[in-house]
C-alpha cells in the first residue's frame, strides 16, 4: 500500500486554469519508487493516506528556461513549507532522469525532503503535459486522483487541497494571513530565530517579491548588530532577490559533519577525533607553531577532520599560555568552513582588547573579502561593532554544555 499524491512536474507550458473535476481511480499497488533516494528516506506506507510529490526535470528548454526555474523554485519553497506545518503529509520529489541530474537538484534548490531518480511513478499516473499537478487520496481500495494544472497559487491552495490535519498534535489553526505574519516579525524577540525563519521564509512564498524585499529591508536593523536576526532577514532576502542568480546555502559542509558524527559517534571514520584530543593531551601547554601546523593538516573534507576544527576552535579560548588573537587570525585566514569561521570570528572578539586597533583593521580587511552573507558577513559585522564599542570580554563567554568556555552569541552559532 501506498500514500496519496499531488504531482507538481515542472516543465510546462504557460500556466493554465486548474480542473477540480479531472478524477480518475486507481489500484492500491499502483508503485511509489525510485532507482536511487537522496536527501534521506524514512517512511511507512501502510497507514499513510496522503503524500505531496514533487515530479520534475533539469532539463529545460532553452526559451522557456527561466520561467521552469522560476516556477521550480517556488514548488520547491512550498513544498518545505508544506512539509514542516503538515506532519501528516508525506512530501516526496520524483523524477525519470539519472541520480547526477537529481544531486544538481538537490543541492542548487536545497528541498527538504527526500528525491528520488529514475522513476516510474510519473509515467505509470500518465503525467504527460507539465506542470500537472495530481492530488491522489486514498478510498477505500482505490487511489482517488485529482489533476490540477498550474503552480502559480500552490501555497494559498494547500488548506484546499488537503483538508483539516490528519496527525494528533498538529494545529489546526487557520493560516496567518500576511498582515498578521508582518506584525508578528515586527514584534518578535531577536532570540526567537526558528520563528523569525519559518515566518519569513512563508511570506517571501506569499508576497510579491518586491514588496518582500521591501519589508525585509523594514525588519533588517530591528535588533541593531544582532548577527543571527541579520543573516536569516538577509538571507531570506537574497533568495528572493530575482538579479542575485548564484543562491547561497544556510548550511556549510561541517554541519552535515557534526550531524554524521552525533548520529554514530563510535563509527570507524570518527575514531580520529579521539585520537585527536588524546594527542593533544600530551602536549600540555600545546605550542602556536604546533597547533597552526596541525590545524593546516586538518583542512581536508574529512567529515572527522571538520568535527575536530569545529570543537578545537573554543578549546583554545582559555589556553593563556598562546598568543590566542594572533592564532585565531590564522587559523581563520585558512579556514573554508562559514560555521568554523563564526566560531574563529567570535573567539577574536573574547580574546581582543577593546577597541583595538589592529583587531578592527584585521577585522574590516576579513569583512571587504567575505561573501557568506549568512553566517559570517553578520557575525564579523556585529564583532567589529563589539571591538570598536569596547563591548566584548568577559562577559560575552558562556559555559557550553561540555565545560568549555565558548563564545556563542548570537544562538544558534
Amino acid at each position: 500500500m501506498y500514500p496519496t499524491f499531488l504531482i507538481v512536474s515542472l516543465l510546462s507550458p504557460p500556466v493554465g486554469p486548474r480542473d477540480p473535476e479531472a478524477i480518475l481511480r486507481m489500484p492500491l499497488e499502483m508503485p511509489l519508487a525510485a532507482e536511487t533516494w537522496l536527501n534521506g528516506l524514512s517512511f511507512s506506507p501502510a497507514g499513510c493516506n496522503r503524500c505531496v510529490v514533487l515530479c520534475f526535470r533539469t532539463h529545460a528548454s532553452t526559451e522557456n528556461r527561466e520561467r521552469e526555474k522560476a516556477e521550480l523554485v517556488r514548488c520547491v519553497d512550498s513544498l518545505n513549507q508544506l512539509m514542516r506545518h503538515r506532519k501528516d503529509v508525506l512530501v516526496l520529489g520524483l523524477t525519470s532522469e539519472p541520480e547526477s541530474d537529481a544531486v544538481r537538484f538537490v543541492e542548487a534548490l536545497k528541498p527538504r525532503f527526500p528525491v528520488g531518480a529514475r522513476s516510474t511513478t510519473p509515467r505509470r499516473l500518465s503525467v504527460k503535459s507539465f506542470p500537472t499537478i495530481v492530488l491522489l487520496e486514498r478510498t477505500g481500495d482505490q487511489w482517488s486522483v485529482r489533476r490540477l494544472e498550474g503552480v502559480e497559487n500552490l501555497p494559498d491552495d494547500w488548506p484546499t487541497l488537503l483538508g483539516a490535519q490528519l496527525s494528533p498534535g498538529v494545529s489546526g489553526a487557520a493560516t496567518p494571513s500576511i498582515e498578521e505574519l508582518k506584525t508578528g516579525l515586527r514584534e518578535l524577540k531577536a532570540e526567537e530565530t526558528s520563528r523569525l525563519r519559518d515566518e519569513l521564509e512563508t511570506l517571501r512564498i506569499r508576497m510579491k517579491t518586491d514588496e518582500f524585499m521591501a519589508f525585509c529591508d523594514e525588519i533588517e536593523y530591528q535588533h541593531g548588530m544582532n548577527a543571527a536576526w541579520l543573516g536569516r532577514v538577509r538571507y531570506e532576502r537574497h533568495l528572493a532577490d530575482p538579479h542575485s542568480k548564484d543562491k547561497q546555502s544556510d548550511g556549510s559542509p561541517v554541519a552535515d559533519a557534526l550531524y554524521a558524527w552525533r548520529q554514530d559517534k563510535n563509527a570507524p571514520a570518527f575514531r580520529k577525533i579521539d585520537e585527536f584530543n588524546e594527542e593533544l593531551a600530551r602536549f600540555n601547554p600545546p605550542t602556536f607553531d604546533g597547533l597552526l601546523q596541525r590545524y593546516a593538516a586538518l583542512i581536508t573534507s574529512d567529515p572527522a577532520d571538520m568535527v575536530i576544527r569545529h570543537q578545537l576552535v573554543p578549546a583554545l579560548v582559555d589556553v593563556e599560555s598562546l598568543d590566542r588573537l594572533e592564532l585565531f587570525k590564522k587559523m581563520l585566514d585558512m579556514e573554508p568552513d562559514p560555521i568554523i569561521r563564526t566560531r574563529l570570528i567570535l573567539s577574536i572578539e573574547s580574546v581582543s582588547p577593546p577597541g583595538s586597533p589592529a583587531t578592527i583593521a584585521y577585522l574590516q580587511e576579513k569583512l571587504a573579502g567575505e561573501t557568506n552573507l549568512y553566517w559570517v558577513i553578520p557575525t564579523l559585522e556585529m564583532t567589529l561593532d563589539s571591538i570598536v564599542n569596547g563591548r566584548n570580554g568577559e562577559r560575552y563567554r558562556v559555559l557550553d554544555s561540555a565545560g568549555t568556555n565558548l563564545p556563542t552569541r548570537p544562538r544558534g552559532y
